[in-house]
């Protein structure tokens, strides 16, 4: 028996967090032990998912670098992975705990490499700033493990490169059969009237960061949600929006939609709410619900913006945009493209996308073009024929995934 402890030392978001375990979960309890070194204020999803933990909460990156020394004294393990390489060196700085520290063990050392990092050359467009990152920390590791999607799913020459499938998808579709088949006491149990379409809206806390340090982005991360709510409106048909963590919205018309907002849900709650709603939709293409609606094949909407919009410029056709439009275009003033809001990774994500069956799976809504979003929207809520084509592409997608290694084989491949 192989053992494996995962790093994942980011604050933020539990991406990385339910990445990892959701591509661990399936190697079998006879073939590996694994646990999970994190802070505590992360440990709650992991522990409730039967992983043990080991946690990280010292009083300084000192003493937090002996809490690791102790754990790997401890735990005694064979391979140490990091949920992400990055994450953990940018939390370095509380934790105390980087590559340097993970090599000095002498056990291999890997990292989910979640969107292809050597293809990128290092650059990403953070905000529109392309910035060299530290290569070192994928090259220096001596495995690395490409959840699909977002990643191709390709079967690589590369020894130490492990493509596997992010989801069991058999289990995903299994799970998402059994909720709809009770989907009218869902809606009932939550009170959504029968002729009301039901929207997902998911919020992390990194979203309401304000990464770009600048007055456009700041105000534009007020004004995304409002967007994506007037154009909701503007769809003029019974719509109910659930809308998980981030910041409630304050300013929701409840006469023209129903809003409800939840602070967190229960992994069970979470997963049915997804596998039960009409439409899913967000601004973050890498998100993991976004792939789990994704598969299962739920509607999914993706807000995108694909080009420089200086709105000063645009005076002559701003006064055939609604007034709310108007008020956002003074406000805001100049908008950046962005894949993943509101840290931009426009031309960061291109590499991993080119030639992807994913990206086909994805109607994306130019957020800042009305006419177009709202469109995207309805053919999306209530065009069969739109779905039934995108549902062709996931089958051949799914194919695609099933051909890779299960994760019970990255042993056997490392």
């Amino acid at each position: 028996m192989k053992k494996l402890m995962v790093i994942a030392l980011g604050m933020l978001s539990n991406g990385e967090i339910t990445i990892a375990m959701e591509v661990l979960r399936r190697i079998r309890d006879e073939e590996s032990e694994i646990c999970f070194v994190l802070h505590e204020k992360m440990s709650k999803q992991v522990i409730a998912n039967g992983f043990p933990v080991y946690l990280i909460n010292g009083n300084s990156p000192q003493e937090n670098k002996k809490c690791f020394q102790e754990a790997v004294k401890d735990f005694k393990p064979d391979l140490l992975l990091c949920a992400d390489v990055f994450t953990m060196d940018f939390s370095s700085t509380w934790s105390g705990i980087g590559l340097e520290e993970l090599k000095a063990t002498g056990i291999p050392v890997g990292t989910f490499d979640e969107y292809e990092w050597e293809s990128t050359h290092f650059i990403q467009d953070f905000t529109g700033i392309p910035m060299q990152i530290r290569g070192e920390l994928i090259t220096d590791c001596d495995f690395l493990v490409r959840p699909c999607p977002v990643n191709r799913p390709e079967i690589l020459d590369n020894k130490k490169v492990i493509n596997c499938s992010l989801f069991d998808v058999d289990g995903l579709l299994l799970s998402y059969q059994e909720d709809i088949k009770n989907k009218a006491k869902w809606r009932e149990s939550l009170g959504i009237p029968e002729n009301s379409k039901v929207v997902m809206i998911v919020n992390s806390t990194w979203e309401y960061v304000e990464v770009g340090r600048s007055f456009e982005s700041g105000r534009l991360i007020e004004w995304i949600p409002r967007i994506i709510h007037n154009y909701l409106c503007a769809l003029n048909e019974p719509i109910t929006v659930l809308h998980v963590g981030g910041k409630e919205w304050s300013f929701a018309d409840k006469s023209r939609i129903d809003y409800r907002h939840f602070v967190s849900l229960n992994p069970v709650d979470y997963n049915r709410m997804i596998n039960c709603v009409d439409l899913f939709c967000g601004t973050n293409l890498i998100s993991v619900t976004l792939s789990r609606a994704v598969l299962c094949g739920v509607p999914v909407v993706l807000f995108q913006n694909e080009k420089c919009m200086d709105f000063n410029k645009l005076s002559s056709i701003m006064g055939k945009m609604p007034e709310w439009y108007q008020q956002m275009a003074k406000d805001v003033k100049k908008v950046l493209p962005f894949k993943v809001f509101p840290w931009g990774w426009y031309r960061f994500l291109e590499p991993v996308m080119k030639n992807n069956g994913y990206d086909e799976l994805i109607d994306r809504a130019p957020i800042f073009q009305p006419k177009k979003s709202i469109e995207v929207l309805r053919r999306n809520l209530f065009d069969k024929t739109h779905m039934e084509q995108i549902n062709t592409k996931r089958d051949a997608y799914i194919e695609s995934l099933d051909s890779l290694p299960s994760p019970s084989k990255i042993w056997e491949l490392i």
